[in-house]
């Protein structure tokens, strides 16, 4: 039999047993975190001759590093996610997901606007917009972006700012 491949499942939120206890600040978080990391073990585990790989946050490194691929779930906020994402890239893993650099871009929504804005000139559509034809997307001129704090995750957009993006 060919060997397995093994793909480390890590989520930050259930791993650090934050908001573990009902009724704590971060309970809700910690409930959605634990769903995406049954959701994606439980899809994972139904693929003949995957294994895999989870463990405790000391041991995040270890695992990226013997792991075939890393999987990892974890808020952007506080440069979170890309951390996590640079650490298994730093071990020498490979990432089931987008690269640091692509984390790095994405998270910071002015830098990600500031990007679309660029690639969007010379093209047909007026600068500083998206182009989409979305009507629940409209508008993200730098002025409406600049109320908003210039790092911030770009899951704190309004939810009408985010669909169909």
């Amino acid at each position: 039999m060919d060997r397995m491949v093994r793909i480390f499942v890590y989520e930050h939120i259930t791993a650090l047993g934050l908001g573990r206890e009902a009724g704590s600040p971060g309970h809700s978080l910690f409930v959605e975190g634990r769903a995406m990391l049954d959701a994606i073990r439980g899809d994972f585990a139904a693929i003949p001759g995957v294994e895999v790989l989870s463990g405790p946050p000391e041991d995040f490194g270890k695992l990226a590093a013997e792991a075939d691929w890393s999987f990892v779930i974890a808020p952007e906020t506080d440069g979170v996610l890309l951390k996590l994402a640079e650490e298994v890239v730093r071990v020498g893993g490979r990432l089931l997901g987008p690269s640091p650099a692509a984390i790095a871009l994405t998270s910071d929504k002015y830098a990600l606007f500031q990007l679309v804005d660029k690639s969007l000139r010379g093209s047909r559509r007026p600068a500083g917009s998206l182009g989409c034809s979305c009507r629940q997307v409209g508008n993200l001129s730098p002025r409406r972006i600049g109320t908003l704090p210039p790092s911030a995750p770009a899951a704190s957009l309004p939810s009408r700012h985010r669909r169909g993006v």
